[in-house]
């Protein structure tokens, strides 16, 4: 197991604020991108560089942190040792590897398979209550 990519953090550490790496516990997506937290403070995120310009620029504000922290944190998602959703995609036997062509689905077995972490997002299901992505229904 390795210290997170980008914060540097130990496997069943909480990543620092901002990391690149850290999953969103509400929808399972880069925390850093989603747009969970202007959701639950009760933003459109689509009107946010309009209706919120200084948000826009500067980010989610210190308020809209605490509130996130109240709601969401939590249920925060601590580093495992390796990278978000590569255990879910090898428990839904999601296998890629690159190709001449591109990036291939294929099995496990294949010389150079890793787990299939696009078509995870893609296809999986988010589960909140047990923090992982799972088959869709």
């Amino acid at each position: 197991m390795q210290h997170c990519p980008d914060c540097g953090v130990e496997p069943g550490s909480y990543h620092l604020h901002g990391c690149d790496v850290e999953n969103c516990p509400r929808c399972g997506h880069q925390l850093i991108s989603c747009g969970c937290i202007y959701e639950v403070c009760g933003m459109d995120v689509e009107d946010i560089e309009v209706e919120h310009p200084d948000i826009y620029t500067h980010g989610p504000s210190q308020e809209m942190c605490e509130q996130w922290d109240r709601e969401w944190g939590n249920r925060r998602i601590p580093w495992s040792g390796e990278w978000p959703g590569a255990a879910d995609a090898r428990a839904l036997n999601l296998w890629t590897k690159w190709t001449d062509h591109g990036w291939e689905q294929c099995s496990r077995t294949e010389e150079g398979a890793m787990e299939d972490l696009n078509t995870l997002l893609v296809k999986a299901r988010w589960n909140v209550e047990a923090q992982r992505w799972l088959a869709p229904n």
